[in-house]
């Protein structure tokens, strides 16, 4: 997605998923969409989320399983 919106908060794309997007779809919570208001985010961070999203999905942890051509 292009979310160049996203760059004025120094925001940087951290990975790309390239494969079993349905397993990830699946196991998130999604029923609050694009509610999130990124400003928001920015200014309050997790205390906001938190308070008006109660469930949604958080990942707490990532891991580099490999690189093209390495």
């Amino acid at each position: 997605a292009n979310n160049s919106f996203l760059d004025k908060f120094g925001f940087t794309p951290f990975g790309k998923v390239t494969a079993s997007l349905d397993i990830l779809q699946n196991k998130t919570y999604a029923a609050y969409g694009e509610a999130p208001d990124q400003d928001k985010i920015y200014v309050e961070g997790d205390a906001y989320l938190k308070l008006e999203f109660p469930l949604i999905t958080h990942i707490m942890k990532a891991s580099l399983v490999g690189r093209p051509g390495c």
